[in-house]
């Protein structure tokens, strides 16, 4: 019997018509026997194997204590709670005595690699029967490509090797460190929830790092020296080139971004620029063709959903999970890292955009596309596990979708459309000129031919639609300009004020996270980023396509960051819990470079030159070390002169047993009292405990507030009505 194993449902599905035009649907398969061939196609439903915590050991680490840490436990594996039944039918389809050969057909990546592996050796399955089909698009041609081109299972082991390791190199850090910080907080009152998380604790300092650089920013002036040359061809602009001053120059004041900072100074130079001409010493003019950009990955689909239509993340990934999936099969695989379409799509392209131009909405776009254009996007030898996000062809379920749905999904369709329409045609004319040894450069350009970019008149902010110039202007002929050649000109200083990088918002957070390379303390660490993605888009980044919304839904659901609407948009900037979790843990784990580190392990483990053991024993030393450094007093001076500061404890006497130890917290319902000797709790008034007695029962009086008035009501309501005045 051949057992193919499907990652999802849905897919399953997809193979079982492949493999036979009746498929027979059972419980937790399909049966598409043929003759005494028999095949059977069944699902894992995701992870039907859940990584085993530290309390399934010892039932006394379910409780948090201090002394107990560090924790350290061997991998091992659990059938996850909610897949029961469906482990169960698939391991007894695996284990058959029938079974005589495996089809892996996971997601095409390290995390279905690892969803199927896990299985295989926890069931002790014999690998030389298992092999697999990297199935990324439920279009049936595809779908039978994938499956006629099978290779055994152990080609693929360093893959989940590798997800092994960073699953459970999260959770040990995860678990330890949740654990620790969260403790020496509590202890010390502070009333905040703590997550640590390799890739959340990086995630939150880009954005602290970003608030305090605004916070401490101090604006300075700067000037920018113009010049307005008056040329045969017209009225030619300029700007002085500070980064080439002439040598007698050297005593000119620049910031570290080469600007000049000196008004003084720049009056003198504007005069002396002021009495001698302009000539002429370079110009060029180049026709430039570009490019549509590239299809939607993951994150860049993410992006622009967010700018466009405010989408938060994990939006974007349900919304594209439904669209890849049965009733639409609408798009390709929806978690890839890869920007490039393979070679062979080239011949069902036409077919596609057939289908799309089905839809009014595209119908403008497709009318216009050339299916025998091969554009940059593709590249099979920028392919690695994935290609690019695109559309399938299949429209059948468009009218059926919901409105978010289907402006993601034209989304996607428009990016891969222009792919098929010419290319934008500029002329590009750049002229430089000296002024007593001072050189000027200017550029202007004009659109000949506006190709794809045509589709987006009305979205100048669209990936790869602006320009690299002032804007656009209107043609000027400079070629009957003489190199050498005198003119006149007018010098212009132009007083600017230097601004701080603006706050976060979800569209450039998102973007950042691709480009953390930039952010790591040494140049090792930002080429093990880089290195880490040189088979995809990225350049440097923390967290991937599948994990990063879970991980961004966990940092604001957690509140450490929170979203504030500012006057024309809506930012992200640190809570308190986030300024005090950035400020207690290593700084090697809020910034990148940890994760490069990781990376480079990850990619020894690739190559066979680590094992996951070696990479975890590491993992445990930096745990370990982490909690002997801890200190959550080390860090109580940047606490304490934080603009937002977390609500520190304060300590009075109990108003009921008189034992100083009434400490003053934050609740659902605001602030309030708790003695941790005798464990009671009270109200807050004017900044201290309140404790007062019904005169009728005896009961607790409570503070109570209705129609805008203040006043105590007895706790035993309704039984006893009693009110009083504050």
């Amino acid at each position: 019997m051949d057992v193919y194993v499907a990652e999802k449902h849905a897919v399953a599905e997809a193979i079982a018509r492949v493999l036979s035009d009746t498929p027979v649907k059972c419980r937790g398969y399909y049966d598409c026997s043929l003759g005494v061939n028999k095949v059977t196609v069944t699902w894992l439903a995701g992870h039907v194997l859940s990584l085993k915590e530290p309390h399934d050991f010892k039932p006394e680490w379910a409780k948090w204590k201090l002394e107990q840490l560090p924790l350290n436990w061997p991998i091992a594996y659990k059938v996850s709670q909610s897949t029961q039944n469906q482990f169960k039918i698939v391991s007894e389809l695996l284990q058959s005595k029938e079974t005589t050969k495996i089809i892996s057909c996971t997601d095409p990546d390290k995390a279905g690699q690892m969803i199927a592996d896990e299985l295989f050796q926890y069931l002790h399955l014999d690998s030389n029967i298992i092999f697999r089909a990297m199935i990324d698009d439920l279009n049936r041609q595809r779908v039978i490509s994938k499956l006629s081109n099978l290779r055994p299972n152990t080609e693929f082991k360093n893959l989940s090797l590798q997800e092994e390791a960073r699953a459970v190199g999260d959770q040990r850090l995860g678990i330890n460190l949740t654990r620790l910080v969260a403790l020496h907080v509590q202890s010390a009152g502070i009333q905040a929830k703590i997550v640590v998380g390799r890739v959340k604790a990086a995630i939150i300092s880009l954005v602290v790092c970003r608030e305090r650089e605004r916070q401490g920013f101090s604006s300075t002036d700067y000037y920018l020296i113009d010049t307005v040359v008056n040329s045969s061809a017209g009225q030619l602009k300029a700007r002085l080139d500070t980064k080439q001053l002439p040598q007698p120059s050297i005593h000119l004041s620049l910031d570290d971004k080469s600007q000049l900072i000196e008004k003084e100074q720049v009056t003198r130079l504007a005069n002396m620029l002021n009495s001698n001409p302009a000539v002429l010493v370079n110009k060029m003019k180049k026709e430039v063709h570009d490019s549509p950009p590239l299809p939607f990955d993951l994150l860049s689909l993410q992006v622009e959903c967010s700018r466009l239509f405010k989408m938060s993340p994990s939006r974007v990934m349900d919304i594209t999970q439904q669209l890849r999936l049965p009733p639409y099969s609408a798009i390709t695989y929806n978690r890839s890292d890869c920007r490039y379409i393979p070679n062979e799509h080239l011949s069902e392209c036409n077919s596609v955009i057939i289908e799309l131009s089905k839809i009014d909405a595209l119908h403008s776009v497709t009318q216009y596309t050339d299916s025998t254009i091969k554009s940059r996007a593709f590249n099979s030898a920028k392919i690695g596990a994935h290609s690019a996000i695109i559309p399938t062809g299949n429209v059948e379920g468009y009218d059926k979708m919901d409105d978010e749905t289907k402006l993601v999904f034209l989304l996607i369709s428009r990016q891969y459309l222009i792919q098929f329409l010419p290319k934008r045609i500029r002329n590009v004319v750049t002229y430089q000129y000296k002024i007593d040894g001072y050189l000027f450069e200017g550029k202007f350009q004009n659109i000949l031919s506006y190709g794809w970019s045509a589709i987006f008149q009305n979205d100048q902010e669209s990936e790869g639609v602006s320009i690299d110039s002032e804007g656009e202007t209107a043609p000027i002929d400079i070629s009957d300009l003489l190199v050498g050649g005198k003119s006149d000109h007018q010098i212009v200083v132009n007083p600017q004020k230097s601004k701080p990088r603006p706050s976060y918002t979800m569209t450039t957070l998102l973007k950042d996270l691709t480009s953390c390379a930039k952010y790591a303390s040494e140049q090792q660490y930002r080429e093990w980023l880089l290195q880490k993605d040189q088979d995809n888009e990225e350049l440097g980044g923390i967290g991937t396509p599948a994990t990063r919304s879970d991980i961004l839904d966990d940092i604001f659901t957690a509140k450490l960051l929170i979203q504030q609407r500012s006057k024309t948009r809506e930012i992200i900037i640190p809570s308190d819990a986030g300024y005090l979790l950035h400020d207690v843990l290593p700084s090697d784990l809020v910034s990148p470079n940890l994760t490069s580190i990781w990376a480079n392990w990850f990619r020894q483990i690739g190559t066979g030159d680590k094992t996951v053991n070696e990479f975890l024993d590491y993992v445990d030393a930096y745990i370990t070390n982490t909690i002997h450094t801890f200190s959550l007093a080390s860090v109580a001076p940047s606490i304490a002169n934080l603009v937002h500061t977390v609500d520190k404890p304060v300590s009075t006497v109990c108003p009921k047993c008189l034992s100083n130890s009434c400490m003053s917290k934050s609740g659902k319902f605001g602030k309030y009292w708790q003695c941790s000797k005798c464990n009671e709790t009270f109200d807050d008034l004017k900044g201290a405990p309140i404790y007062r007695l019904c005169s009728k029962c005896g009961a607790k009086m409570r503070l109570r507030k209705a129609k805008g008035s203040v006043f105590f009501g007895c706790s035993n309501y309704p039984r006893c009505n009693s009110t009083e005045q504050v």
